[in-house]
């Protein structure tokens, strides 16, 4: 099966999407250690993480990656990958 860049686009349209989608990857079923509710998870404003909706628990997806201190979009990124 061929992958095209038009159903790449259509995944990935831009840096918003590309992050949710690497939270989802890295923490697929994420269990607040403050809270203990699973998949309570939202966007923490303008910042590449998410938050707990307790407010105690905050994950960056890209922490510890290729991504962390890239100033390169996510889209390009997954593009290049």
């Amino acid at each position: 099966m061929t992958y095209t860049i038009q159903q790449f686009i259509k995944e990935y349209p831009d840096n918003e999407i590309c992050l949710l989608k690497l939270f989802q990857m890295r923490f697929p079923k994420s269990k607040c250690p403050s809270c203990g509710r699973v998949d309570a998870y939202h966007r923490h404003g303008d910042r590449a993480s998410f938050i707990c909706n307790c407010g105690k628990n905050e994950i960056s997806p890209k922490r510890g990656t290729i991504f962390e201190k890239s100033d390169t979009d996510l889209v390009k990124w997954f593009h290049a990958l």
